[in-house]
């Protein structure tokens, strides 16, 4: 094959590669959802955990009339409500954890670039900001959601 062959030949597949690895691209983001942020995924588990005590309304209220149906189509609603709460209650885990990760990798980051002459007074003081996050971000964790 001439050169001038093997130059025609490469301008013509780099369009073809340029478009699978565009194709992959797309394709492979599609499959990849970023959870919620963590006040979207808090607002979220809340709004499904009224849902879930709204669904459960109906089997505190059962009377006489209440046939074995009924009981059953309430489960179902009871049991679809659960799904939704399991779902974004993981979502907000995720989300909690999220912020923990990136608070400390902040920390670790900040350490990381102290200079190597600060004393342990300045240290602290340095830091101080990256330290707050840290811990505000494990307290929320183990708080949960603020539903009220």
């Amino acid at each position: 094959m001439s050169k001038k062959t093997k130059a025609l030949a490469g301008q013509r597949l780099w369009p073809v590669v340029l478009i699978a690895v565009l194709l992959l691209v797309s394709v492979v983001a599609g499959c990849v959802t970023s959870p919620p942020p963590t006040n979207e995924a808090e607002s979220n588990l809340c709004e499904d955990l009224a849902n879930f005590e709204d669904a459960l309304a109906p089997l505190t209220n059962i009377s006489l009339g209440t046939t074995v149906e009924d009981l059953q189509a309430f489960r179902d609603e009871v049991g679809n409500a659960w799904a939704e709460v399991e779902e974004s209650a993981q979502d907000y885990y995720d989300a909690r954890v999220r912020d923990l990760q990136d608070a400390y990798d902040e920390l670790d980051k900040a350490v990381n670039d102290l200079p190597g002459d600060v004393t342990v007074s300045e240290a602290a003081d340095l830091l101080e900001g990256e330290l707050r996050a840290v811990r505000e971000a494990r307290r929320a964790l183990s708080a949960g959601p603020d539903c009220g």
